[in-house]
């Protein structure tokens, strides 16, 4: 008997390391095709076979150009010089199921040479989701794009000054009622600082606290003077102060204003005509009030019918008689329904009273 014996275990190592590396390749969640210079597919591994729903067999009696409809026949001679050349790329394209489903891929090719032998080896991902995300994204973009030139349609067609500011406070955009009002274009602004501009500490101070705590500011009436604009004198404005947050953070501000100086020195006359006339009242050596048309409400009294209580917000029934309705003999009525002056002498609990009455128009 002749008996041979020898070591095989470098053998059995490459064998089983071989084993490996097909379990790796069949196994990897990427897609895995190896394609030979005519472009026939000759493997592919199960990621391949689940993404395509064919069989192993069927996949390698196929060309590239039977599962990607971007690469017909006559296309792959020029990718395959392409592949040859540059050694190694990554491109999206798609390729398409047996169930006739299109999927987008990003494919990264790599030329190979085994044995004498040249082959692409391309891995293929599914970026389905990628896509969907992309799209969903670009959709987003493109409906805040819309809505942002809708908004600044509205902004620069409103009489409603608007302005974005930084942290900083300096100007990222105003529309044209701001920049009209100030007397610039639009351009001017951007990048320049509001209180550069516009120096004024406690609209400053109003500011940095709205940037620190996130808390929008609201106004009615506050004054301000142009330092460029000195003919205007005092003007006022209702404004507000928003902030804009990302992840709880400030990030801008919306500074809008309207102008009420019109409205403001109106109230002021006002103001200033009641006072007038509660002075005149006060002048006059009797009691003298002046009532509301119809409900006989106190608006204005002078000291000597407030030394009886008759004070403005009550009516004069119950200030001046203590009653809860008006007296009987109240001239009221008739003097507003046509509108003469009235006079008249009457005994109240033994009591005799001279009264005068007038209508006030509303701009007296």
């Amino acid at each position: 008997m002749i008996c041979s014996i020898q070591d095989i275990t470098g053998s059995k190592e490459l064998e089983k390391s071989l084993k490996l590396t097909q379990f790796s390749l069949d196994s990897a969640a990427d897609s895995i095709f190896w394609v030979t210079e005519d472009a026939k597919l000759i493997y592919v591994n199960d990621a391949a076979v689940n993404m395509l729903g064919y069989t192993s067999e069927e996949l390698t009696t196929m060309y590239t150009h039977d599962i990607n409809p971007n690469h017909p026949p006559e296309a792959w001679p020029e990718h395959w010089s392409e592949v040859k050349e540059r050694g190694s790329f990554t491109f999206e394209s798609t390729i398409k199921a047996k169930d006739g489903r299109i999927i987008p891929v990003e494919i990264t090719v790599n030329h190979i040479v085994f044995d004498n032998k040249e082959y692409n080896c391309a891995f293929a991902r599914d970026i389905t989701k990628r896509k969907q995300a992309e799209k969903s994204l670009q959709d987003s973009k493109t409906k805040l794009e819309e809505m942002n030139q809708i908004m600044k349609a509205v902004f620069d067609h409103t009489h409603i000054m608007a302005v974005l500011l930084d942290t900083n406070f300096d100007f990222l955009w105003v529309n044209h009622s701001y920049a009209d009002t100030c007397h610039y274009e639009p351009s001017y602004f951007h990048g320049k600082n509001h209180f550069d501009l516009y120096p004024h500490e406690e609209n400053e101070a109003i500011f940095k606290r709205v940037v620190d705590t996130g808390e929008p500011f609201f106004i009615e009436g506050k004054p301000f003077e142009f330092p460029d604009q000195p003919e205007r004198g005092v003007t006022y404005w209702d404004w507000s102060l928003i902030p804009v947050k990302d992840s709880g953070k400030v990030t801008s501000l919306v500074f809008t204003l309207l102008e009420v100086t019109s409205r403001k020195k109106a109230e002021q006359e006002v103001q200033k005509e009641i006072h007038l006339r509660g002075i005149l009242l006060d002048n006059l050596p009797c009691i003298a009030m002046i009532l509301k048309e119809g409900t006989r409400e106190i608006v204005i009294s002078n000291k000597f019918a407030r030394e009886i209580g008759a004070v403005p917000g009550k009516t004069c029934y119950e200030t001046c008689v203590n009653r809860s309705s008006s007296c009987t003999f109240c001239c009221a009525p008739e003097l507003w329904e046509d509108g003469k002056p009235k006079h008249m002498e009457v005994e109240y609990e033994g009591t005799y009273y001279e009264i005068y009455g007038g209508q006030l128009s509303e701009d007296q």
